[in-house]
């Protein structure tokens, strides 16, 4: 037997090589290394001689210099024969640590994802019985890229499309192509061309069901055509999934089922198909099964329609995940209604019988809450992004008696918790998070000069690096009449509570009338020289 010690030390250099050489060919930051490391060196307390059958001896720092040197050499002749964009070009592969996502207009969904949303640079499949929500849900999706800035495609196969349907959900319609192209063959081809540009975020084929071949328009068939759509299906998803590897467009295809009748045993036995083949069964990066559970009504009117979400395949995340969905008739999903259960189940709203405590309010039925909701844009962003942090201890401060004690433990329990995220595929909507304290800050005045209190250092340096490393923001507590009670001769009243009549502070050109704006700024230069430059401050 080999003891721990003997273990560990080949492990070492093991990481040690995969640090210093494939950190810059794979772009895998160190920390995810360094967690990896860790669950190696663990997994148990000895090992068996023969795990290092086909090693005769540990390597040497030369040895991986030689291979560090010939594997960079082999590289850079096959990207010369077969050019940079091969497949031997790993950065293009593993460039960025987490798939870029968007978002399903839905908190349920997403989180049933496991993603955050749905993956850009793949295709999705979207299918279910008829009027089961699968275009309205396609549009949800239209609409978050649209607020991200993005172009997007509906390719109405059916010819359903419903603009006034369309700018209820909040689409924009005067900045989304619309298409209704006359055979299978055309529309794949446009899909393919949109797909290549590189300029357009989402495609929405609606549906695959309704596509027609081109042999089909010319000649009057009585048999089944069903062999010749899934023929050219297959062709076409084959230079469809090629042209993504260099695209980021998300490709949505809105499928039907059937029943096909089977027997067995002496039984007819009904199973469920969907249409065009099994060629979109591969290619799809994620297939979503919608299912209609039953109407919303409203004083005996139907206002809605229930729905259930089942991710059937899932290549980023695990997959069987259910999210049930409500769907207002002409308005779309109900995203406050889950905002508002969800902040419920994790305690951001208080809810006590029929009362909801949300903001210093006491709402006295579901009803108002969601009026209020409505009634406030502002609080419902804020209620959502509160959803989307998990802070890390609350004003721990190595200067404060109470929770000194805390701090070094404060920045291993985040990198835990992003390592935990990040397996569970909801790094890129979950942002994990320390609160501070103001009076971490040892000079606010002027806010271009302030630094933190060198003895907290150690603690607020640690916590900087791994916000700049996972792009998370920094959570402040920012009460200003607190310092001003802490401090009345140091800080005048009236520039504490925004009441000042001009201005109290100067710094260069800027002028500053409240406390709270002096402290914002003064965090973000304090935080920038210690390394944050690219960390938001979330008050």
């Amino acid at each position: 037997m080999v003891s721990l010690a003997a273990k560990s030390v080949k492990f070492s250099r093991l990481s040690t090589f995969s640090t210093s050489r494939f950190s810059s060919l794979l772009c895998i930051p160190q920390n995810e290394c360094t967690w990896r490391r860790k669950r190696s060196i663990h997994t148990s307390s000895t090992v068996e001689v023969s795990e290092y059958a086909y090693d005769d001896h540990i390597p040497d720092d030369s040895k991986v210099t030689e291979k560090d040197t010939a594997l960079r050499m082999a590289i850079s002749n096959l990207s010369g024969e077969f050019g940079k964009e091969s497949m031997l070009s790993l950065q293009r592969f593993f460039g960025a640590r987490r798939a870029p996502v968007i978002s399903t207009g839905s908190l349920r969904l997403d989180q049933a994802l496991g993603i955050g949303g749905l993956p850009k640079g793949r295709m999705v499949e979207i299918y279910g019985q008829e009027a089961s929500g699968k275009t309205t849900l396609a549009l949800h999706v239209i609409k978050e890229a649209q607020k991200l800035g993005g172009y997007c495609a509906f390719l109405d196969v059916e010819n359903a499309m419903d603009p006034s349907l369309a700018e209820s959900i909040g689409v924009n319609t005067e900045n989304l192509l619309i298409s209704q192209p006359d055979s299978a063959e055309n529309l794949l081809s446009v899909v393919d061309t949109l797909t290549k540009s590189g300029s357009i975020s989402v495609i929405v084929v609606d549906s695959v069901a309704a596509l027609i071949p081109q042999s089909e328009v010319d000649t009057v068939q009585c048999g089944s055509s069903r062999d010749v759509q899934s023929k050219i299906m297959t062709q076409a998803l084959r230079k469809i999934h090629y042209s993504l590897c260099n695209s980021n467009t998300l490709i949505i295809f809105i499928n039907q089922v059937r029943k096909n009748l089977t027997l067995v045993e002496g039984s007819v036995r009904a199973d469920e198909v969907t249409c065009g083949g099994n060629a979109l069964k591969f290619y799809a990066a994620i297939r979503m099964r919608i299912s209609r559970k039953g109407l919303l009504k409203t004083e005996d009117k139907a206002t809605g329609l229930g729905i259930s979400v089942q991710v059937v395949k899932n290549k980023l995340a695990p997959s069987m995940a259910k999210a049930e969905l409500s769907i207002r008739f002409g308005k779309g999903i109900c995203r406050k209604s889950e905002a508002l259960d969800l902040a419920c189940e994790h305690g951001v709203i208080v809810k006590d019988g029929s009362s909801y405590f949300i903001k210093g309010r006491v709402l006295h039925s579901r009803e108002e809450v969601l009026s209020y909701l409505s009634a406030n844009d502002g609080a419902l962003d804020d209620l959502i992004r509160t959803l989307r942090y998990i802070a890390v201890g609350n004003e721990i401060s190595p200067l404060d008696n109470a929770t000194a004690r805390f701090a070094p433990y404060v920045v291993p329990a985040m990198q835990n918790i992003a390592n935990a995220l990040f397996l569970a595929r909801l790094g890129t909507k979950i942002s994990v998070s320390t609160v501070i304290s103001p009076r971490l800050l040892g000079q606010r005045y002027p806010p271009s000069g302030a630094a933190f209190v060198p003895k907290v250092l150690p603690y607020i340096g640690s916590a900087i690096k791994f916000l700049e490393e996972n792009n998370c923001p920094l959570l402040a507590n920012l009460h200003t009449y607190l310092l001003y009670i802490s401090n009345p001769k140091g800080i005048r009243l009236d520039h504490a509570l925004f009441s000042a009549p001009s201005t109290v502070v100067r710094d260069g050109f800027y002028k500053y009338w409240n406390l709270f704006d002096v402290l914002v700024d003064a965090i973000y230069v304090a935080v920038e020289k210690y390394g944050g430059n690219k960390v938001e401050v979330v008050v």
